[in-house]
């Protein structure tokens, strides 16, 4: 089998670049959603975008990319779930994260601005203490401890905000979609 040229490989990391680029926020997205630690789910996003470029010669181009990706990500998670698997910051079975990976197959666009828009739009209507612990989480990458001190009530209490912004994000986001026929 004769090599690739120089050009045919530059055009390879090309594509892939273009794909991950548009792909990426929606795997960051559903790692986030799996993955209390907002360092590790970066590390995660990093571990994936590594596999989707050593796997990507089995890419089939018939697929979505992002359908794709995430379910290398899947597998990421998994096996940081086994890495951390006395680690409570872990929320979810494996029956869970196998839902959430189907239904991440099961979208058949692109996700990406869809998804953005309509999580800009939910985030407006956070208020109080639900909209700061996000921002100081997500934005600014706090960890719990940091935020409890910054706000001055427990880590727990933090806790408990974020996992209940997070549920009515999700609901929020949904509707937005199911609303808009997004992905149906």
């Amino acid at each position: 089998m004769d090599s690739p040229t120089d050009n045919q490989v530059h055009q390879r990391i090309e594509q892939i670049a273009g794909l991950w680029t548009r792909s990426q926020p929606a795997v960051a997205a559903y790692l986030a959603s799996l993955v209390y630690d907002h360092h590790d789910a970066e590390d995660l996003l990093q571990r994936t975008a590594m596999s989707a470029i050593r796997k990507f010669a089995d890419f089939d181009e018939e697929r979505s990319f992002t359908s794709w990706a995430v379910s290398i990500a899947h597998i990421e998670v998994l096996r940081y779930r086994r890495e951390k698997s006395r680690d409570t910051r872990v929320f979810f079975s494996d029956e869970a994260l196998e839902a959430l990976a189907q239904a991440h197959k099961e979208c058949e666009t692109e996700p990406d601005t869809d998804v953005r828009n309509a999580l800009g739009r939910c985030m407006q209507r956070l208020r109080g203490r639900s909209k700061q612990v996000v921002e100081l989480f997500y934005r600014d990458g706090k960890k719990l401890d940091a935020i409890a001190d910054h706000l001055a009530v427990a880590r727990g209490t933090v806790g408990s905000i974020l996992h209940r912004s997070r549920k009515a994000l999700r609901e929020c986001v949904n509707h937005e979609l199911g609303r808009r026929g997004v992905g149906q």
